[in-house]
């Protein structure tokens, strides 16, 4: 009973919780009022508040028969229903991309636009084992990693798919035996679509070869997914122990630490800093170009001026881009903020003990008499002629070459942070040291310990 597989599939892989307000992409097709009338079921015993999203795509003459269809169908069963209108085929033409994307695209903005509107819990759809099917062929033919090869996951954020073991046929079958209509895209049955083409033409050849494809691709679209969780978690934990990351501004690692880890760590890698840097997938071909790269000790760039280089035994990624963009940010004494950059900042107050830190620890940690701090300190990027005095040092250093020795490029050094007394003197600039006239001293009694990290935004 495909009910009770909806429910374990809930139960197994927590994707729901009762009494949760649920976000469902309704598109009059089978496949969701397929899932729409299950939920509704299932509001009976977990309580669940539905909230129905219908996009009207405008492309076709039948949309405002379907659209009509939904409403009618969420009105009998006393659901909400939200629904919009896009001019996709405009979209596309301006964003100069295709049909199929620039759809999709706009679905999922919308799903999570009203989502943040409606305050509900998750967004549901209704992809099932066929679309999986379809993704991980699709993903196959245009090149893929691991993830890609994984397909879709039946949890991947605030996005549930809790139908996505179920096949094409038991959702027809559901929805022929309780006796409930919904409407058939035209639209789908044309194959200059590439997922059409898939459908109606490249998967009945497949099953001539082998009748159990269907079953077959989507066991290894799930194997493929847990050894995809795995090394992501090898790689992440490889890089927490041996990558100093400055937030969006770069990062760097021993050459030692690069060479001797795995090709799939130094790859995932690069993705992660172009992501976090670029807000954007690096290309596949760059991740190969980059390996030849660093191996014979060339300066790699990628697109957005994103570069990669070897520089005094260290592997360094950074950016090119030389325009400013300026900041200041207030960080209350004890107190904690997030920079623009990528930064977050704690700042607590402590008891200096007998045992004193050392103010002349150079990056990621300071330490400042707390006599001289008061209530707040300034943070902003480095000015011209910032320059002053770190403790240790015989004399003035400027706070631009304590940036470009740390190596992550012209936009690190004109975004990383200077702190500053709120009278304008320079507390410490990262990847300094603190200033000599606010370090800790044989009369300090109480102190203020400034942490700097990366942290990652939600996405």
């Amino acid at each position: 009973m495909l009910r009770t597989h909806l429910e374990n599939n809930i139960d197994q892989y927590h994707l729901l919780r009762d009494k949760d307000t649920l976000l469902l992409g309704l598109s009059g097709g089978g496949d969701s009022v397929c899932l729409f009338h299950l939920l509704v079921e299932l509001k009976k015993t977990r309580f669940y508040k539905l909230v129905a999203v219908h996009l009207n795509h405008g492309l076709r003459r039948e949309a405002d028969e379907e659209e009509k269809f939904v409403i009618s169908l969420c009105a009998r069963n006393h659901v909400q229903l939200i629904c919009r209108t896009v001019d996709i085929a405009k979209l596309a033409r301006q964003q100069k991309a295709n049909l199929e994307e620039t759809a999709r695209q706009e679905r999922y903005r919308l799903f999570h636009e009203i989502k943040e509107q409606t305050g509900a819990s998750a967004i549901v759809l209704a992809h099932h084992r066929n679309d999986q099917n379809e993704t991980v062929l699709h993903h196959l033919i245009r090149g893929a990693a691991l993830k890609g090869l994984g397909g879709m996951d039946f949890l991947r954020g605030d996005i549930v798919r809790p139908l996505l073991d179920v096949s094409k046929e038991e959702i027809l079958d559901y929805l022929e035996n309780h006796g409930h209509e919904w409407k058939e895209d035209a639209s789908n049955a044309d194959t200059v679509y590439t997922r059409n083409l898939l459908r109606h033409e490249v998967f009945p050849l497949l099953r001539t070869i082998n009748p159990q494809i269907d079953a077959h691709l989507y066991q290894t679209s799930r194997l493929l997914h847990y050894d995809e969780m795995a090394l992501q978690a090898l790689a992440t934990d490889w890089m927490h122990k041996v990558v100093s990351f400055d937030g969006k501004l770069g990062c760097k690692l021993s050459y030692m630490d690069w060479s001797a880890a795995p090709v799939s760590f130094r790859l995932r890698l690069a993705q992660h800093v172009y992501r976090k840097m670029k807000g954007q997938a690096l290309e596949k071909k760059y991740g190969f170009l980059l390996l030849k790269a660093l191996e014979k000790g060339q300066e790699i760039v990628f697109p957005g001026g994103i570069f990669a280089r070897v520089t005094q035994n260290q592997v360094v990624f950074g950016s090119k881009d030389r325009e400013v963009r300026p900041y200041v940010c207030r960080l209350p004494i004890p107190g904690e903020i997030h920079l623009p950059m990528g930064l977050s900042v704690r700042a607590t107050k402590q008891i200096v003990s007998a045992e004193r830190p050392d103010s002349s620890e150079e990056g990621w940690s300071f330490y400042a008499d707390a006599r001289f701090i008061g209530d707040e300190v300034m943070i902003r990027n480095r000015n011209t002629h910032d320059a002053y005095h770190p403790y240790g040092l015989l004399g003035k250093k400027d706070v631009k070459k304590i940036f470009s020795e740390w190596g992550l490029g012209p936009h690190a050094s004109l975004h990383l942070p200077v702190f500053c007394l709120t009278g304008g003197e320079i507390l410490y600039a990262l990847h300094g040291r603190v200033n000599q006239a606010f370090a800790l001293h044989g009369e300090s009694q109480e102190m203020v310990l400034f942490n700097i990290s990366s942290y990652v935004e939600s996405e």
